[in-house]
């Protein structure tokens, strides 16, 4: 089953399996979303419009559109 950062529920952990094309794939893997890093979700703003997640010790607000472009895999 494919998920996204849409499917995690606060202070879960995932560990990132790929990122779907798009005009920010190099953005996400200039910032550390590289397959293989785990990020774990600190927070989802209301009606979640953006979702803040940690990875490598940064803590980076995604909006909604971002963050189901990151395939992940729920440890």
């Amino acid at each position: 089953m494919i998920f996204t950062i849409l499917d995690l529920k606060k202070d879960e952990k995932a560990e990132i399996v790929r990122l779907l094309p798009s005009d920010l794939e190099i953005k996400f893997l200039e910032m550390g979303f590289l397959p293989g890093n785990e990020l774990k979700l600190l927070q989802k703003t209301a009606f979640d419009a953006t979702f803040n997640v940690q990875i490598l010790g940064y803590t980076i607000a995604l909006r909604k559109s971002e963050a189901s472009l990151i395939e992940i895999k729920k440890c």
